[in-house]
């Protein structure tokens, strides 16, 4: 089962965005790909123009993620 299929997706700067969607939908393994928490399959991340490699939290300065927990 894929979590994330086909996604093309662009935030300009100084924009806020959220993700809403039911659970397993993929908005956390998304987040976890941008944050470079865990490496897609195939294609590529990019933030702020930056190719995002798993390992890598540099970029985490930039970025607000808030995790909801049961």
């Amino acid at each position: 089962m894929r979590a994330v299929d086909r996604l093309n997706l662009s935030v300009r700067r100084g924009e806020i965005f959220g993700f809403l969607g039911p659970n397993g939908a993929g908005k956390t393994t998304t987040l976890r790909m941008l944050l470079g928490m865990v490496s897609p399959i195939s294609g590529r991340c990019y933030l702020q123009g930056k190719r995002v490699s798993a390992g890598s939290p540099a970029l985490w300065n930039d970025v607000g993620y808030i995790v909801e927990t049961g």
